[in-house]
């Protein structure tokens, strides 16, 4: 099987890990792949979620508490 090369995930922004992340979960549930290569892709896929974890934007202090303020008021 010959696939292209994986950009390291330390360079992929939110969108891209998704979408190879998405990619993977389709070759995994095709029911094609041997036990070592889903293996392997499971790793992968760990390792995405974590880059997308890390990379979307976080509500900072001030944030949280204009958001808390909105909802004390209705």
């Amino acid at each position: 099987m010959s696939s292209k090369p994986k950009p390291r995930e330390a360079e992929l922004n939110f969108e891209g890990a998704m979408d190879r992340l998405e990619k993977i979960v389709e070759q995994m549930e095709s029911g094609k792949l041997p036990l070592e290569d889903l293996i392997v892709r499971y790793e992968e896929g760990m390792n995405l979620v974590k880059v997308c974890q890390e990379r979307l934007p976080r509500p900072n202090k001030r944030s949280k508490s204009s958001l808390a303020t909105a909802q004390e008021r209705r």
